[in-house]
């Protein structure tokens, strides 16, 4: 999230809330809390290791420049988003809240 800010020139403070807090939002992957399509349980996190050491896999772009042409592409090709309805403002109470509990 900080390398997008920083992609972007857009800084942004990043503020922990549980999902149980989140406003309901239309489902995805079943998920009742989230309007992200790619927001499944569990998170997952590849170990690339034995590709690297097997079959010597590189990185053919450093993940600095992938992120940058990503944002800077999802930035010119922004994804239509009619179909989710989306209550700023209940974002907003569940940030506040959030702000309450972890002082943050």
């Amino acid at each position: 999230m900080e390398m997008i800010g920083q992609i972007m020139g857009h800084p942004w403070e990043i503020i922990p809330v549980p999902r149980e807090s989140m406003p309901p939002a239309q489902q995805s992957q079943l998920l009742p809390y989230s309007c992200d399509p790619y927001d499944i349980e569990p998170h997952l996190l590849y170990d690339l290791t034995k590709i690297r050491t097997e079959l010597g896999y590189r990185d053919l772009v450093p993940i600095t420049t992938a992120m940058e042409n990503t944002v800077k592409w999802l930035v010119d090709h922004r994804p239509s988003v009619e179909w989710l309805p989306i209550s700023y403002a209940d974002f907003d109470e569940a940030i506040r809240k959030a702000r309450q509990v972890y002082g943050s």
